[in-house]
């Protein structure tokens, strides 16, 4: 019997317009950024393949959601849109650190997502009318059509609130996610706050960028999928 690596996340970026938008140096950027922050949770690294798609697997659905809104981020920075697909599910061991010949479902839903995405697939046409255009994604975790549409119905209302921070709240949020460590007085030289009021102007920041509920909304998220994901292996899921 074939063993499987199980609720792993793959990952496929493609450029929009791409015969437009040459992005080979961005990309070559955003690679670079992600395969250093994430290294240590990569089962394959991000490479760029057929010319402007990028490729990439990570261990576990945690670490690839901490991936995916990195691209966002940093698509966002270097100014290149994309279409991405986000699959969840099992990974054959065999060949499982060649981006070339790794096999599983994840790689098929991961694939399928991008293709749903150009295609623009009717169950999700409400989102990607409404969705950014220069950051466009869809999620697959199962063959089964309902739980996808779901699945990315919520991804899209944690996204609505996370594209409305302003740059402050972003760059604040990255400065207490990478340090998780520190407390917030601790930020007073890098923010330019006052000591005696970085506590309250930080929380002030937070609240307003409604950070407690997106990220009490993303555990939850990782969890359902962890769920999914686990109730697919015994055969609940996709029948």
């Amino acid at each position: 019997m074939t063993k499987k690596l199980n609720q792993v996340t793959c990952i496929t970026v493609d450029v929009v317009n791409s015969r437009k938008h040459r992005k080979r140096e961005e990309l070559e950027k955003i690679i670079t950024a992600i395969n250093q922050k994430y290294q240590e949770s990569l089962l394959v690294p991000f490479v760029i393949r057929s010319g402007d798609e990028l490729f990439g697997i990570s261990k576990n659905i945690g670490n690839g959601y901490d991936v995916y809104k990195s691209l966002y981020a940093l698509t966002k920075k270097h100014n290149t849109p994309v279409y991405i697909g986000v699959g969840v599910g099992d990974l054959f061991e065999e060949n499982h650190t060649n981006s070339d010949l790794v096999q599983g479902d994840a790689i098929w839903h991961a694939a399928d997502a991008l293709k749903s995405l150009k295609e623009k697939n009717k169950l999700m046409k409400t989102i990607h009318q409404h969705s950014n255009k220069s950051f466009q994604y869809e999620f697959k975790v199962s063959k089964d059509m309902n739980i996808n549409t779901a699945i990315n119905y919520f991804v899209f209302f944690i996204m609505e609130k996370i594209s409305k921070r302003t740059e402050k709240q972003h760059y604040i949020i990255d400065l207490i996610e990478n340090n998780p460590s520190k407390k917030y007085k601790e930020f007073a030289e890098e923010l330019n706050y006052d000591d005696k009021h970085v506590v309250s102007n930080v929380s002030k920041l937070l609240r307003r960028a409604e950070y407690d509920v997106v990220k009490e909304a993303e555990t939850s998220f990782i969890h359902l999928l962890q769920s999914l994901t686990l109730s697919g292996e015994s055969g609940d899921l996709d029948g």
